[in-house]
């Protein structure tokens, strides 16, 4: 039944709407902006501060993700196949998008990507307050930004980028070349603290060879991620011995490497001598043909055996990732190996997993706790009671009555409880990783065929 006494939510101040916008989502707060221009600017006074941003210019999917307190709103240029309802319409200039909700968040349909991201992006900040807000990742692929500097000046009011992430699902050479042309001043203007580069761009050089000039391609150089905190790149055929002796950076992720295993022990030996504090992380995938046991790379160092993996099962670096802003641990392998710097006692962990090198030196996030080790193993009595066991039960000895037991149960005479021989024969996998249950179930059958023994003897004694 409606309310017959309906209170404009206009007419309440400020205080009052603040209080009321506490048990509304943020999708909710999108579709109830619509309303009327009363309500959306009862909605601008209040304020509901966002925290960070996420926007992804994809392909796929763009999306923009808002979090907050209250929770997240995710936005997509994608109806989703679910039940949607209409929310309301957009029109700035020649962009209009009209808002679809569903159970996933808010949707609209767009034609120009460049313009209609940042279309609804603007709409939000009239709603929401964005003063403390950061960008937690601006994701571009190359497959829909023709012009990255365009996309990048939308963003440079805000304070904070903290990552920029840059992508190419489908190669595109003039994308490629305003990205590369314009780099140095998206760097200059964004200033992120943490980049991914997924793309490899090709520019033409000028070198002498026997005194003569000739222009050929080379991968495109991006110095200016030297002094990141957080470096991933997916091609980094670029960078040279000098300039990975010179990063200066918390975590870097180098693939497709052209790096020597001396250029490896060339930094580890730096490392040891600095007294830089400043490096959590370095991993870097060795060419082709690398040596998987890394001597080269800790010749001539003093290595002991690691003893991480008694305090941490796995690295909690929360920058070690790669396309995503997801994390992705590394599990720390028994062949790992650890250096110590004499200066400060500084300890670092040195791995080469499937020709890739892992220097780990401290944690910047939460660390991982060792799984319990398993209880101790009993292994003479394990062996004995491993060795012949399924054959004396399939040999089917007779029981008291002397007719055969029934293959699907025994009964054992410790605590009455029926042991199922099937279950027994075909052990789950999840048992046969617990070794005490495995011994337990023979410690059963043995038990159950002590008895019969006895019982056997019994009868031959009467007899």
């Amino acid at each position: 039944m409606m309310n017959e006494n309906p209170f404009p939510l206009h007419k309440f101040n400020v205080v009052e709407l603040g209080a009321i916008f506490k048990h509304l989502s943020l999708d909710d707060i999108v579709q109830l902006s619509f309303t009327s221009h009363d309500i959306r600017r009862a909605l601008g006074e209040v304020s509901l501060s966002i925290s960070a941003v996420e926007i992804s210019y994809s392909p796929r999917k763009s999306t923009i993700k808002l979090k907050s307190e209250k929770g997240d709103l995710l936005w997509t240029d994608r109806y989703p196949d679910t039940p949607m309802t209409f929310v309301g319409e957009i029109k700035v200039g020649r962009i209009s998008l009209r808002f679809m909700k569903s159970g996933d968040g808010i949707h609209a349909r767009l034609t120009d990507i460049t313009q209609g991201v940042f279309t609804a992006l603007t709409y939000f900040t009239d709603i929401f307050n964005f003063k403390n807000a950061a960008i937690s990742e601006l994701a571009l692929d190359l497959s829909v930004i023709l012009d990255s500097r365009i996309v990048c000046s939308q963003y440079t009011a805000f304070t904070n980028i903290e990552r920029l992430a840059v992508h190419e699902t489908i190669r595109d050479e003039d994308a490629e070349r305003a990205f590369a042309l314009n780099f140095s001043w998206i760097m200059k203007n964004l200033k992120p603290k943490e980049i991914y580069i997924g793309v490899e761009i090709m520019e033409p050089v000028l070198t002498m060879r026997r005194g003569r000039f000739d222009i050929h391609d080379m991968p495109r150089r991006y110095e200016q991620i030297f002094d990141l905190d957080h470096i991933c790149v997916k091609y980094s055929e670029w960078i040279t011995e000098k300039d990975f002796l010179n990063l200066n950076v918390k975590t870097a992720i180098l693939m497709n490497s052209y790096l020597s295993e001396t250029s490896l022990n060339k930094f580890i030996k730096n490392w040891m001598e600095s007294d830089s504090d400043r490096l959590n992380w370095m991993e870097v995938k060795l060419p082709d043909g690398s040596n998987q046991q890394g001597e080269k790379i800790l010749e001539g160092l003093v290595v002991e055996d690691d003893t991480y993996r008694l305090e941490n099962t796995s690295c909690s670096c929360p920058f070690r990732r790669f396309e995503t802003v997801e994390s992705v641990p590394f599990e720390f392998p028994a062949t790992s190996k650890k250096v110590t710097r004499g200066s400060d006692s500084t300890i670092a962990t040195i791995s080469i997993v499937g020709g890739t090198f892992f220097f780990h030196v401290r944690n910047d996030g939460p660390v991982t706790p060792p799984v319990p080790p398993p209880p101790p193993e009993q292994p003479g009595r394990l062996a004995q009671f491993g060795q012949g066991a399924v054959e004396r039960i399939m040999r089917r000895d007779p029981d008291e009555d002397g007719r055969e037991p029934d293959e699907d149960e025994f009964q054992v005479d410790e605590d009455e409880e029926e042991v199922d021989i099937l279950n027994f024969l075909q052990i789950q996998e999840d048992e046969r990783n617990d070794r005490m249950a495995f011994f337990q179930r023979h410690q059963a059958i043995r038990r159950l065929h002590r008895r019969r023994n006895q019982q056997n003897r019994r009868r031959n004694q009467q007899n």
